[in-house]
């Protein structure tokens, strides 16, 4: 190819926002696409395996679009799996729901000889007749009793229970609820909203209770409903409200499961859902964290002179840190209670499905918001004046600074830009997983972001890069590792070879951007050392001949 076409093309590619060096990985990513076609089959292009490949591409995707800014202003951040794992730490701790008991009491002492319970304080809610549950003593075992009479013990207001039945043992501490009888209940055969027969139960309560649709009641039958046992948390269960109503004083709720071996003689604790805070507040309130750490970084690398590699470095270790401690180790998640909010992570666009309905495809959710990131990213970079700062910082810092940008305020953009990607990916990816283990969460997460960004045609030098080129690496980053799955490499395991797979991808996107520096180097020189032969062939002797 000439010059002059070489040129012609690169112009044709521009004018549609794509830059050429991504066309090679545009090509390789449809080989492997048709290679698999082939050689899989269907486990390739069935629809799981696709919608699997959608959804992947969609999560790693976004964090690649962030990463992209940072790398076009010739910086780095190595930060994002640790702020991944940060955002979904923190999305679990502010969206937890607990689920109180309505008449629940703490224990001062238990008297096991006088079968008597000394509450702390004075406790409304207690009567004679009622059924309670004592547990988490130290020393007397967790049981369940019936009230026999109340007493007031001296003047501060504290209560004394004497119950039916002694303790094993004397404790001093220890929690007290008050359970409720169930006066009847049904069942009745109905169909869910996919359309299955299910059995729906309903439960009268005796007395009225101030319960909502997504409390929950614990169920437990006590011992003298079975002599041959003398407890009752072999028996234990729990189901969640679906609707609650009123009848001649009592309280009626319905569950959308059935518990076959659930009778009148059991008894029930009913718990009020109690959320930390709504769904809209959670996710504000981590925005405003994405868009404090993201300035943090910015201000570092811009005012303090820091180098991006050790600000980001330092961010992976105290993010993951503090991810561990806040959760004291333990995995965090949602359990089932935020289903309908889970299909952000999980669920899909339903854009075709079979007559019996056992099958169906559509577009992940996750795929369709890095979309949305991805066109309001591209237009922002490439049709914007800020997005033409970034890529004149990224080429020459100093001389943009010189043409009156503020290179300090635009780098700090592209950090705040960079951590918020990070965010909507730990959002997503905690929805999806229902699973937050914060000292493996969003573990080389950095890695899958930067190797995408690279193919897609950033330069780790800056100054350069294409949001469409980021989704395209991204989509070959996930079609690599579904052809190793697919492959079956005897002694190679997906998941271990996966990181090597990475470190190579990202030496040969590094290696293809030098090579490709270097050659539109040389021909960028050509036409200057052309001019040159042509204008100065004798003016050197002409000039020395004039000069005698």
């Amino acid at each position: 190819m000439s010059d002059s076409d070489f040129r012609a093309v690169s112009k044709v590619f521009s004018r549609i926002g794509i830059n050429p060096r991504i066309v090679g990985i545009l090509a390789l990513l449809i080989f492997l696409w048709f290679f698999l076609s082939i050689y899989a089959g269907d486990r390739f292009y069935g629809l799981n395996n696709v919608e699997n490949l959608l959804k992947r591409t969609g999560l790693y995707g976004i964090l690649g679009i962030g990463v992209a800014f940072v790398i076009i202003t010739s910086g780095i951040d190595l930060s994002i799996g640790s702020l991944v794992c940060l955002m979904a730490c923190l999305l679990s701790i502010f969206l937890q729901v607990d689920y109180a008991p309505t008449t629940r009491a703490p224990v001062a002492e238990v008297q096991a000889a006088d079968k008597t319970i000394v509450l702390r304080d004075s406790t409304e809610g207690f009567a004679p007749g009622d059924p309670v549950r004592f547990s988490g003593g130290n020393h007397a075992a967790s049981s369940i009793k019936t009230i026999a009479s109340l007493d007031q013990v001296g003047s501060g207001g504290a209560i004394s229970i004497v119950v039916d039945t002694e303790f094993n043992r004397d404790d001093d501490t220890g929690i007290v609820d008050r359970l409720t009888k169930i006066e009847s209940l049904t069942r009745a055969d109905v169909e869910d909203k996919d359309g299955r027969a299910v059995v729906q139960l309903t439960i009268t309560l005796v007395g009225s209770h101030a319960l909502r649709p997504r409390d929950q009641i614990d169920f437990m039958l006590p011992p003298a409903a079975d002599a041959a046992r003398s407890d009752y948390t072999d028996l234990a269960t729990q189901a969640i409200i679906t609707d609650v109503d009123t009848e001649g004083g009592n309280t009626r709720v319905t569950i959308k499961s059935d518990i076959p071996k659930l009778t009148e003689a059991w008894l029930a604790l009913p718990k009020l859902r109690r959320q930390r805070m709504s769904i809209p507040m959670a996710l504000g309130l981590l925005l405003a964290i994405a868009l404090a750490l993201g300035v943090l970084h910015g201000v570092l690398v811009t005012k303090l002179s820091l180098p991006p590699f050790v600000v980001t470095l330092c961010g992976l270790l105290i993010y993951r840190g503090v991810s561990r401690s806040i959760m004291q180790d333990q995995p965090g998640g949602f359990g089932n209670e935020y289903e309908s909010f889970q299909q952000l992570g999980a669920g899909k666009l339903v854009l075709w499905e079979s007559a019996s309905g056992t099958s169906s495809f559509g577009l992940p959710y996750p795929f369709l918001v890095m979309v949305i990131f991805g066109l309001t990213a591209a237009v922002f970079l490439n049709r914007t004046v800020w997005g033409r700062y970034l890529l004149a910082i990224g080429r020459n810092e100093e001389a943009a600074r010189y043409s009156g940008i503020n290179t300090s305020r635009m780098i700090i953009m592209a950090y705040v830009i960079g951590v918020l990607a990070s965010t909507i990916g730990g959002v997503l990816f905690a929805l999806y997983a229902n699973s937050v283990p914060p000292s493996s969460f969003g573990a080389w997460y950095e890695l899958y972001a930067i190797a995408a960004a690279v193919l897609g045609g950033c330069s780790l030098r800056g100054g350069e890069g294409s949001i469409f080129g980021v989704i395209v690496g991204a989509a070959l980053m996930q079609t690599l590792y579904n052809l190793i799955q697919m492959l079956s490499i005897p002694g190679f395991n997906a998941d271990q070879i996966e990181q090597a797979v990475i470190g190579a991808v990202i030496l040969a996107g590094v290696s293809a951007d030098e090579i490709v520096r270097r050659i539109v180097a040389a021909r960028r020189a050509r036409p200057i050392d052309r001019s040159r032969s042509g204008d100065g062939g004798g003016s050197p002797s002409g000039d020395a001949s004039s000069a005698d």
